[in-house]
């Protein structure tokens, strides 16, 4: 997936750092206008880290005559921003670069790892399913105690969450629970769970459902946790009155008796071991003086309740202060027993739940946050087909990426509608496979198949993406169906053709550059003409141009070489190279079938072509041109060749200027 950027600036650099051209998008954070950077030097415009990065880049960049690739961090007045640069040459000091914004996506793959991260470290069981119960991932704790080996195995073999609950739990989840969470979004309770050994294990689960745009639930999320300590000992304590007496000398909770005023008249042992205090230093204090005064109200309003016997059964979580000063959270439910013979008080069982309740707001943050990113998630296109290539789930990604709805699509097309007929054809034919099969076609190793597609969207429209097919496999291992994970790759290839092009041809002329004409001569070597009958090569030294630089200024002398440029063109055939080496020096290697005399009489057109005086800015300017010809042969070089034409060009020049001369070669 390629990273989302936010906004984007161009440049183009002198070997030195000066910028020479540049231009921002609207919507680039730390965007500059051109005035402000042109003619300036990198080191100025950035702090010292990014510009020694950037500098020692567009080295890189120039020594290997190839693209370089760089991120660095940005400080702004207001904000940090995280940068990502490609940059290629333009000739031998120059340098283009296309710098995009890749903050949010970097923002974005933090969160995802963090959360990853919460979820595989968690000792709670955490999965989550689809709209029928079947289990699309579980968390490494999850895995360990139901038996499920791999995380990869989870959705081939289409584990069921209701196939690790007990028959009695199923029935209470399907009856109450699956009806709370699609009326209310939420739903907590008991469940008992079946474990890899056939055993039942008492759980505590939570559970929510993530809603599409629409509302309307698209997946469930759960998180449970093993109660069974807490569940062996209420047990205890009903069974035996000794076991009660025991658990309340040795056991971790803690029981307090209060009269009707909320004094304490005992407090167990554990008090010391759960809050701090001593038991003596407890009998004949109130009790409401330890409870936090953010809590204190909902407090007394539960032991006010406890008077009738209508206070919550599920008892209270409220935070107490230990001994130490903290604060710790307990879960407490008090019971009338004003009228018990040896009691005469209120009984307050209270549990410190401080762990649990940290680590339950850390899964509730992790929830929402995995609703969150999933919610937001609209770059990429997820949709899932059944064992007959009918779409029977379709994210809102997918919805924003191909223009249809969700009811558009479900139980109703085929992915074949996103793709043009004559591609899915050429796709079938690679695989030996009919247009029809290729849908229901599944990989011999079982591993997802990654491709590039031409998309259609519902409106006719199309883009290029990158899509990614993963089987998916029921639990006796047959086909079940496919799932589908599709992102835009447009403004991708449009970059990186727009950088390949920049990469290869000067930025002033248009002419093709060094890089360029290195490729043409890989070509021309490999063919036989290159020894017979020879490639003919032919390099121009401008005359006179450091006069117009230094008598006009830089910008005549660009409006000269462009008109040099376009001159050249003018006398040379559609098979002859035009090449801008850098500075004032220019190439042209010309097609197969050119003949010494052919050459000759181009050379010698150029050299009067460029000998006419440029009009600019309302004055002639005269320049002429020096040419040396070379031609290939047997044993010789493309860089031979250069060097023998270059030499011939200095020759021409220092005989007079405006001539051609020709070198054995």
């Amino acid at each position: 997936m390629h990273r989302a950027s936010l906004g984007f600036a161009t440049i183009r650099a002198a070997r030195d750092g000066t910028v020479l051209e540049y231009q921002a998008s609207h919507d680039m954070r730390g965007g500059r206008i051109a005035s402000e950077v042109v003619g300036r030097n990198i080191s100025e415009l950035m702090p010292p880290d990014a510009s020694s990065a950037i500098s020692a880049a567009i080295t890189a960049c120039l020594v290997s005559q190839s693209v370089v690739n760089l991120e660095y961090t940005l400080e702004l007045s207001d904000d940090v921003r995280s940068r990502e640069a490609r940059l290629a040459p333009a000739g031998t000091d120059e340098v283009m670069a296309i710098i995009s914004d890749v903050t949010e996506a970097h923002i974005l793959e933090a969160r995802q790892v963090h959360l990853a991260e919460i979820l595989e470290a968690s000792t709670d069981y955490v999965a989550t399913t689809d709209l029928t119960g079947r289990i699309l991932y579980a968390n490494a704790a999850f895995r360990n105690r139901f038996g499920v080996e791999t995380v990869e195995q989870i959705v081939p073999d289409s584990y069921s969450l209701f196939g690790f609950m007990s028959p009695r739990s199923r029935a209470r989840f399907l009856g109450d629970g699956v009806p709370e969470l699609w009326r209310t979004g939420r739903w907590s309770g008991e469940i008992e769970g079946l474990g890899a050994d056939g055993s039942l294990i008492p759980l505590w689960q939570a559970a929510i459902a993530h809603l599409d745009a629409a509302g309307k639930p698209e997946y469930f999320s759960g998180i449970a946790r093993d109660i069974t300590e807490m569940k062996v000992a209420q047990t205890e304590l009903r069974v035996s009155e000794e076991r009660f007496r025991s658990l309340l000398a040795n056991g971790s909770d803690v029981i307090l008796v209060l009269a009707a005023d909320g004094d304490v008249t005992y407090a167990s042992p554990a008090i010391e071991r759960v809050l701090g205090y001593p038991v003596d230093s407890l009998v004949g204090t109130t009790a409401f003086e330890l409870i936090h005064p953010d809590d204190i109200e909902t407090a007394l309003d539960s032991f006010a309740a406890a008077f009738t016997g209508t206070n919550s059964p599920h008892g209270l979580q409220y935070r107490v202060r230990h001994a130490d000063g903290s604060w710790r959270w307990v879960e407490s439910r008090a019971t009338n027993h004003l009228d018990t013979p040896g009691v005469h008080g209120f009984i307050v069982n209270a549990r410190d739940i401080t762990a649990r309740h940290d680590a339950n707001e850390l899964i509730e943050q992790a929830s929402d946050l995995l609703a969150s990113v999933m919610g937001a998630a609209t770059d990429e296109a997820i949709f899932v087909t059944d064992s007959t290539a009918t779409i029977v789930a379709f994210s809102r990604g997918a919805e924003v990426l191909l223009g249809f709805r969700a009811d558009e699509v479900i139980g109703v097309l085929h992915p074949s509608v996103f793709h043009r007929a004559g591609e899915v054809a050429t796709v079938a034919d690679d695989l030996g496979i009919s247009s029809k099969a290729l849908f229901l076609h599944a990989p011999p190793d079982g591993r997802s198949i990654v491709r590039e597609w031409e998309f259609v969207r519902r409106d006719g429209s199309t883009f290029d993406g990158a899509l990614t097919v993963s089987a998916r496999f029921d639990s006796a291992g047959a086909l079940s169906g496919f799932l589908y994970v599709a992102s835009d790759i447009s403004e991708r290839r449009r970059r990186d053709a727009d950088l390949s092009e920049r990469a290869l041809h000067d930025p002033l002329t248009g002419l093709a550059n060094r890089a360029f004409l290195q490729s043409a001569f890989a070509e021309a070597v490999a063919e036989s003409g290159w020894s017979d009958p020879g490639r003919i090569v032919l390099f121009i030294d401008l005359d006179h141009f450091k006069r117009v630089n230094d008598t006009l200024g830089h910008a005549a002398g660009d409006a000269v070489l462009v008109g040099v440029s376009e001159r050249l063109k003018e006398n040379l055939r559609s098979t002859d190279l035009p090449v801008r080496l850098g500075g004032d020096e220019f190439v042209v290697l010309l097609g197969r079938t050119a003949s010494r005399s052919t050459a000759t009489d181009i050379a010698e057109r150029i050299v009067a072509a460029l000998g006419r005086p440029f009009p600019i800015d309302s004055t002639d300017v005269t320049i002429g041109a020096s040419v040396g010809l070379a031609i290939s042969g047997p044993g010789l070089t493309a860089d031979a060749l250069m060097l023998a034409a270059d030499a011939a060009a200095y020759e021409a020049k220092r005989t007079g200027k405006g001539r051609l001369v020709e070198t054995a070669s």
